[in-house]
């Protein structure tokens, strides 16, 4: 695994090196006039975009959610709940192909039992740290996409004892997307997430899929349905839906819901807000 890692970061490395060589020799070919960009988020939902936000800018991205779980053993019926109170991701871009990014979330954990009835609270903690980056390869052209990998890590020592992990854990993603209409995109990613198992003291890899749709029902308001997926020991398909309303340039709401296939057993309800900071 560490060799697999340490080949994904010299293949980015050395396709990085050519784009910027490319850019450089050719820098009125390349350019283009990142303020004229369309207002693009990594939020709601579970897709990641491929796009950069525009040199120099910062990008916040608030979020509250509430994920939940149903579970039924020996006639006792219980409800488990994650519920993130903030998340926030910071995204600043050093280069018009390169992201950085900061991730923190405060959330607590509750246990509702029917039947006897009964409720358990944690007490509001920071979930573990993550830095992220996010590199851009190609631009969409034709049948083309916009291709981006996006790495985060998780890191120890950054969260409450609910949430703390043993070890660095990791995130990578391969982002893509195409136009299909003016107004109509696909997006699909691809990916593993790495944790560490402490009762077995070893790294686990879970494969990770998403494909999804989003139309621009107005220049501000757009709609969009993702379905997704853990290939782990025990595969877990989910679907989202959300909506994206830009109330001025650079300020957007959004809310989304989600669930399993095959029903409400578990699900999650999301809201938000982004903005962009001048440069």
């Amino acid at each position: 695994m560490k060799f697999f890692l340490a080949a994904i970061l010299l293949l980015c490395t050395s396709y990085s090196s050519k784009i910027f060589a490319q850019e450089a020799k050719d820098s009125t070919h390349l350019k283009t006039n990142q303020d004229e960009l369309a207002f693009s988020t990594d939020r709601p939902g579970i897709a990641e975009s491929p796009f950069i936000i525009p040199t120099r800018s910062l990008q916040l991205e608030w979020g509250y959610n509430n994920e939940w779980q149903r579970s039924e053993t020996a006639g006792m019926k219980s409800t488990a709940s994650t519920i993130t109170v903030s998340s926030l991701l910071l995204r600043f871009a050093v280069h018009q192909r390169i992201e950085l990014r900061l991730t923190h979330d405060l959330a607590y954990n509750t246990l509702i039992i029917k039947q006897p009835s009964s409720k358990e609270k944690t007490d509001i903690q920071a979930a573990p740290l993550r830095g992220g980056i996010k590199i851009n390869f190609t631009k969409n052209k034709g049948i083309i996409p916009e291709f981006s990998l996006l790495s985060e890590y998780f890191i120890p020592g950054t969260s409450g004892k609910t949430f703390d992990i043993e070890k660095l854990g990791m995130s990578h993603r391969l982002i893509a997307q195409n136009a299909l209409t003016s107004r109509m995109n696909l997006c699909y990613n691809v990916g593993f997430d790495m944790d560490y198992d402490a009762a077995s003291e070893k790294y686990t890899n879970t494969p990770y899929y998403m494909i999804g749709t989003d139309y621009s029902i107005t220049d501000n308001l757009a709609v969009f349905i993702e379905a997704y997926g853990y290939m782990g020991e025990e595969p877990d398909h989910r679907w989202n839906t959300g909506i994206t309303y830009v109330v001025f340039p650079r300020f957007q709401l959004d809310m989304s819901v989600g669930a399993k296939y095959n029903g409400f057993d578990a699900g999650f309800f999301n809201t938000g807000v982004s903005y962009r900071f001048l440069r």
